[in-house]
């Protein structure tokens, strides 16, 4: 799929796997099952890694930092910027795309990050009125915009370096609004 799935043929993927166009179609029904299939393997893998991140063994500092840092790397990640490429060049051709990605990829981590501020402000750790919108606070400040510019191919690829600093700043940030007495 390396040229985007609407130019890549059933055939094409069939003699990359060494199989059948039917053993396709047995398995999996068509093209665009198994692209849905590619992305929420892909999301799933990434989701435990990502929600591993939140252990509640560490300081909810830490593993803020920790979930921070692992959506810098992902998402800085350039395979991950191809899917999304791919995901968003598909959508009209494909509803069903962008659902199946959120709900396994994005959605189902921004529920673990939902539960684990509400867990942590729960133990008077954080002060979160609105764990959900607390969560979309802390995703903005982690994409945007730069995960817009890389959608674009308007930004070079970063550094672990740079990543980690990032996360460390909006880690730090993020504490200093919710909890203002650590």
């Amino acid at each position: 799929m390396e040229r985007g799935p609407s130019n890549t043929t059933l055939a094409d993927i069939a003699a990359r796997a060494n199989c059948s166009k039917r053993a396709i179609y047995t398995h999996l029904g068509s093209k665009e099952k198994l692209l849905i299939g590619i992305i929420e393997m892909r999301a799933k893998r990434l989701n435990e890694n990502l929600l591993g991140a939140l252990s509640t063994e560490k300081s909810a500092e830490e593993a803020l930092f920790d979930y921070v840092k692992t959506t810098m790397e992902i998402t800085h990640a350039r395979g991950h910027i191809g899917i999304m490429q791919a995901i968003f060049a598909e959508m009209r051709h494909l509803p069903d795309l962008g659902s199946a990605y959120w709900d396994i990829g994005p959605g189902e981590a921004l529920t673990g990050l939902v539960e684990f501020l509400r867990t942590e402000s729960e133990r008077g750790v954080l002060s979160v009125d609105d764990p959900h919108r607390a969560a979309q606070i802390l995703l903005g400040m982690t994409h945007w915009p730069q995960q817009m510019k890389r959608l674009c191919s308007a930004v070079d690829q970063r550094s672990k370096r740079q990543i980690h600093t990032e996360a460390k700043r909006v880690t730090s940030d993020f504490m200093r609004l919710f909890a203002p007495n650590r």
